[in-house]
């Protein structure tokens, strides 16, 4: 049965690809005018097999999570090479290749993160990286579309701006040559078309709602290794007595140790009796405990100023953010320049009820607020997963204003100058336990710590610029 349904959608993508035509010929062209002919080649995605056989390659390789795609496509181009992709371990290749496509793969990828990680040895010096993904302006057209049935539905895809990527790529040392959007209509129109795609797709206003985007980046040698560090793992907790247990089972071992600090901030169930229990039983788990709950901000400190690793992490109990993604930070803030790394919840597509409309609402609106105000783009500002190293951390002076201490630590640092890098996770909604989030109580705090992060940060910056003319102009005098 299973493979009776791989051979349908195999045919449907057929039968998609010959009614799209004009939209993969598009894709197809692209790419062949930025690969010269006779270059090494590896492409991700089953789009990628004609894009491949259209460059000619001197080598070529495609990798597709479907296995009937690949069967496929290695039929039809049998002077190419195709692989299963491998999603949770590293690809088992041990040629070095000039140039990477990923035509549409991000977008439906559970982890960009390892993607881009499992090509570190796969590329050299000079390598290339061409990268196309759907504007996720688009992903409401094509709602609409489904709706109206004028549109097959599909699974939810990633939503991915070029900056998000961008911001990956450069961790990842990749130096970003060009980016841009095309294709407007991606339909065949006779005389329309042309005129569109080649023409009045590059005003500026119309460029914006192009259909595809696209990224072109070289590798560039690494200066230095990555960092060998510790880890502390803090996990606020306030009546999560059902959830500790299968979060520390969870939380993987990181660095050269990897310590489990449970604040109970006040708890009026079991927690604290389910933590010591499990200390018992597991090494790396601590307790830290007082009766009064005074906020996640409060737990936060307690646990970094006890914390005995070099890399201080936040994670909710209530594993809304998977445990497992902890690996995918602890590897970005090992990387030398990376001083804190913010989780975002804002790519991938969200479990039903895992975010409430208000709150998501919310979130976007402070997103944009504190990318104004910190001068890096900054999507999720409320994830509770974050990580910064300690003798960083000593600098950060959190306040009483902010009671779950997100603000706080985006906005201190940005004082110091910090540099903050996104990690996409995979947003969960809850299954035991309540959410402790109310959107206008707490809304109203975060709005009135943003408040004091602008006159902190520009008011600050403004007087100090017009003391600084003021002088040059009575010295002038």
């Amino acid at each position: 049965m299973g493979n009776q349904i791989k051979v349908k959608e195999s045919k449907y993508g057929n039968f998609l690809k010959k009614k799209n035509w004009y939209y993969y010929k598009q894709l197809k062209d692209f790419y062949k005018i930025n690969i010269p002919v006779d270059k090494k080649v590896l492409g991700f995605g089953c789009i990628t097999a004609e894009i491949l056989s259209s460059i000619q390659p001197s080598y070529g390789v495609g990798l597709d999570i479907g296995e009937e795609m690949v069967k496929l496509a290695q039929n039809k181009f049998p002077g190419l090479n195709f692989m299963l992709y491998p999603a949770e371990e590293p690809i088992a290749i041990q040629e070095k290749f000039e140039y990477i496509i990923m035509c549409n793969f991000l977008d439906r990828s559970s982890d960009v993160w390892r993607a881009f990680k499992n090509l570190d040895n796969l590329t050299e010096e000079n390598s290339r990286i061409i990268i196309t993904v759907v504007n996720p302006f688009w992903d409401s057209i094509f709602r609409i579309l489904e709706k109206i049935k004028l549109k097959t539905p599909e699974i939810p895809y990633n939503f991915l701006f070029r900056a998000d990527i961008a911001n990956l790529l450069k961790i990842f040392s990749y130096n970003i040559e060009r980016e841009g959007l095309f294709l407007l209509l991606p339909i065949y129109i006779p005389f329309f078309s042309a005129l569109i795609n080649r023409y009045l797709s590059r005003l500026p206003l119309l460029n914006n709602l192009c259909l595809m985007q696209y990224i072109i980046a070289k590798k560039i040698k690494r200066q230095l290794n990555n960092r060998e560090l510790s880890c502390s793992v803090v996990v606020p907790c306030f009546n999560e007595a059902e959830n500790v247990a299968e979060c520390l089972r969870r939380i993987p071992k990181m660095g050269k140790f990897t310590e489990v600090i449970f604040v109970d901030d006040g708890s009026t169930d079991a927690t604290v009796g389910v933590v010591k229990d499990l200390m018992s039983k597991d090494p790396r788990a601590r307790l830290i405990s007082y009766p009064e709950n005074k906020g996640k901000a409060h737990a936060i400190k307690a646990g970094f100023e006890a914390a005995r690793g070099d890399a201080l992490m936040i994670l909710d109990a209530d594993m809304t953010v998977m445990p497992e993604d902890l690996e995918n930070f602890f590897w970005a803030i090992s990387i030398p320049g990376v001083d804190f790394v913010n989780g975002t919840r804002m790519v991938y597509p969200m479990e039903n009820e895992a975010m409430r409309g208000l709150n998501l609402l919310g979130n976007k609106i402070f997103s944009l607020l504190f990318t104004w105000l910190l001068g890096q783009r900054i999507t999720d500002t409320l994830c509770g997963t974050k990580v910064i190293l300690r003798e960083t951390h000593r600098k950060i002076n959190m306040t009483s204003f902010d009671r779950w201490g997100d603000f706080d630590l985006l906005l201190e640092a940005a004082k110091l100058r910090l540099r903050i890098v996104e990690m996409p996770v995979r947003y969960k909604r809850r299954l035991k336990g309540e959410s402790k989030m109310r959107p206008f109580k707490n809304g109203f705090k975060l709005l009135l710590r943003f408040f004091i992060g602008f006159k902190e940060l520009k008011l600050a910056k403004s007087t100090n610029n017009f003391q600084k003319v003021n002088l040059k102009n009575l010295r002038a005098f």
